[in-house]
């Protein structure tokens, strides 16, 4: 009779630990320098003299805190005074992690290949995908929808529609 309990004891504490230990991540970090590739399509022949810029940005990139002392993940001292800045509670702008420019792109679509350089932690928040098409001096076409890359779809290729300016 004893050695039920026990048993019951046991598998009941099992369950707790494994429920406990369920949201750890032990796969080991990817390599930061990644790939994106995809096409960017559009639905008017372009000039010769157009240009597409596709870039890969980081809207929200973690705030910089200028007036820190502390370096990265270590605990601050206890000994300084802790002060508010503007500067620490401002979020940080945005940041452009790759850009590909091709000049004279043939018919649509266009295919693109950008190297950059995104920490899994910030692929969790996301990365998105802009596209500008321009001639004649100005914009003419770009992505009016968002197309963002995160860690579950980093290895996939992008299709990025192109839409005229209003």
């Amino acid at each position: 009779m004893k050695k039920t309990h026990l048993f019951t004891g046991c598998a009941a504490l099992a369950a707790v630990l494994a429920v406990g230990c369920s949201h750890l991540d032990f796969a080991p970090p990817g390599d930061p320098d990644r790939v994106l590739t995809g096409t960017v399509s559009f639905q008017q022949t372009l000039p010769d003299d157009a240009e597409i810029l596709v870039r890969v940005i980081d809207r929200n990139p973690p705030p910089a805190d200028v007036n820190s002392m502390t370096p990265p993940g270590q605990m601050p001292l206890l000994n300084r005074p802790v002060t508010a800045t503007i500067a620490t509670s401002t979020p940080a702008a945005q940041q452009e992690l790759g850009v590909q420019v091709i000049k004279h792109p043939g018919p649509s679509p266009v295919a693109y290949r950008i190297e950059y350089h995104a920490e899994d932690e910030t692929l969790r928040r996301g990365l998105n995908i802009e596209v500008r098409i321009s001639y004649d001096g100005r914009v003419h076409l770009f992505n009016s929808n968002q197309y963002s890359v995160t860690l579950a779809d980093v290895k996939d290729p992008h299709p990025v529609e192109a839409d005229p300016m209003r």
